[in-house]
């Protein structure tokens, strides 16, 4: 069996904390993108009920290739007597091939790539004609951002197993930090905002794949051995795939590209989430409830780019609480939570929502996009997001309820996308020009006029 088919390995495994108790076992890739380590004995951590016990390291050698699960969870424990070793199942999301790390190890350098960057590269660093044995790489490099240094680099790799003409390109993403980053930090600062944004700018769901890390500032088992040069996170679920064509908003061969990436990556650090939420993905939970994640996510949106909102009556109470803070008896800390607790109440949902596409220059886009329904679009949406979080009912029947929150969530999600896109310096009118010529955004159309209808049945509701 090659080693890119591999899907499981046998050897010996213990837990991080008590390294001296070794037993054999066997890891393999279970159903999903979960991994699944069946031992022979105990690896000594305590167990009552079935999935209680989070956050275990477990550690194991197969044929001289050191493994890490990271926050594993015992999911079964059987006991078969006096005279027979007692079996475990334990589950991880994590893997880790080629090194002993905690999930605070740090390491210096980082690469993976991520589906659908491909067609974000466009005409930008064409690779030159050559032979497809001789390797060849294009770099473009970004400032330093959250701490790293990040490049897209465009490799060219003769395909395995296929003519000799057969080569495929691929696009990595690379970074460095100096003082070291963890597994965390680099999902947090990088792959999950870059998964999203690409997503967003394709219009289909991305994954991280091929993640490898090195130059570790430590030895993650606190052994005395050589510090390990590669680590491979997730390997079996790495695979080389055809990826279909995805006709994108973007390509490095816009002027703008570096700097609406760079900032989008800059603002990851305050709404990762609403980043999160608004990427084209498969599987999805339930409807509502996805919904009311969607709405809640435009409103904390709203929150980080639009502060600067005049609040007469919040700086009015700010005001008289500074001036009789002697009588009061209120510290600088009490104050401040005083006022912006009013801060909060002060703008009804609906009013957010509308703000955040009137604010500035995004006015006449979203007048545009929304074919002058704005005010209907947030009154419907924060009715929705209210009725859902208070389990009051729809008026609408089930299948015209179905329909209606399919609408509430597309919307959402796309507001939050665009006007990211707009935060971050993409040309309000070349992203109309855009849309108006992508055939994947049109529906966006007949839902726009649709809002007004929405308006009326959820009044007679």
């Amino acid at each position: 069996m090659s080693e890119a088919n591999v899907t499981e390995a046998a050897g010996y495994w213990w837990s991080a904390a008590t390294p001296e108790n070794r037993v054999p076992g066997v890891v393999r890739l279970a159903t999903g993108k979960h991994y699944e380590l069946t031992t022979i004995g105990s690896l000594g951590e305590s167990f009552n009920d079935p999935g209680t016990l989070a956050d275990v390291t477990v550690f194991g050698v197969c044929g001289g290739t050191e493994y890490t699960l990271l926050r594993a969870v015992m999911t079964n424990q059987q006991h078969r007597g006096a005279e027979t070793a007692t079996a475990e199942t334990w589950l991880s999301f994590v893997m880790i091939r080629g090194a002993h790390l905690f999930p605070d190890a740090r390491f210096e350098s980082a690469s993976f790539r991520c589906t659908g960057l491909m067609w974000l590269w466009g005409r930008w660093g064409t690779v030159p004609e050559g032979h497809p044995d001789e390797p060849r790489e294009i770099r473009a490099a970004l400032p330093e951002i959250r701490g790293g240094k990040v490049k897209v680099v465009r490799r060219r790799s003769r395909e395995s197993g296929v003519g000799r003409g057969s080569y495929k390109d691929h696009i990595v993403i690379e970074v460095t930090a100096e003082e070291g980053m963890t597994l965390g930090e680099l999902e947090r600062n990088f792959e999950l905002p870059l998964r999203a944004f690409t997503a967003c700018v394709t219009g289909s769901e991305s994954e991280i794949s091929h993640l490898r890390v090195g130059r570790f500032l430590v030895r993650g088992d606190d052994s005395t051995g050589t510090r390990p040069a590669l680590a491979e996170i997730n390997p079996w679920t790495s695979r080389d795939s055809e990826e279909k064509y995805r006709a994108s908003l973007m390509s490095l061969d816009d002027v703008f590209f570096q700097e609406v990436l760079i900032r989008w990556l800059e603002l990851s650090e305050k709404i990762l989430n609403p980043m999160v939420i608004a990427a084209p993905r498969q599987n999805r939970g339930y409807l509502q409830m996805e919904t009311f994640a969607a709405v809640s996510a435009v409103e904390q949106v709203q929150r980080e780019l639009t502060e600067s909102r005049p609040t007469t009556f919040a700086d009015s109470l700010k005001r008289i609480l500074d001036e009789h803070r002697g009588v009061l008896g209120l510290n600088s800390a009490a104050r401040r939570r005083i006022v912006n607790s009013v801060k909060l109440s002060e703008f009804r949902l609906q009013d957010r929502l509308e703000h955040l596409l009137v604010d500035g220059e995004a006015g006449d886009f979203f007048e545009w996009f929304l074919r002058g329904h704005i005010n209907a679009w947030a009154e419907v949406s924060s009715t929705v997001r209210n009725r859902l979080g208070h389990g009051l009912a729809m008026p609408e029947s089930q299948s015209e309820n179905h329909v209606l929150l399919v609408n509430v969530l597309n919307t959402s999600r796309n507001v939050i996308f665009l006007r990211l896109l707009l935060e971050c310096g993409f040309p309000k009118d070349e992203l109309m020009i855009r849309l108006e010529n992508d055939p994947s955004w049109t529906w966006q159309v007949e839902i726009s006029d649709k809002w007004p209808e929405y308006v009326r049945s959820i009044s007679n509701g």
